[in-house]
């Protein structure tokens, strides 16, 4: 479980949203077993990198 500040304090080209989903899915597929922590983290970075942008 987790909360967020009331302050954005997260630089201004950053977008929550897209790095939560990017990691979440990362975390799932080590969860699962389907990828290792090494591929899972690759792919993480390429989701974030691939994603459009998105309004903090």
């Amino acid at each position: 479980m987790g909360q967020r500040g009331v302050i954005n304090q997260t630089p201004e080209r950053f977008s929550i949203p897209k790095y939560e989903f990017a990691v979440g899915t990362a975390v799932r597929n080590v969860v699962q077993d389907l990828m290792t922590p090494e591929d899972a983290s690759r792919m993480a970075q390429a989701l974030y990198d691939a994603a459009d942008p998105v309004c903090r």
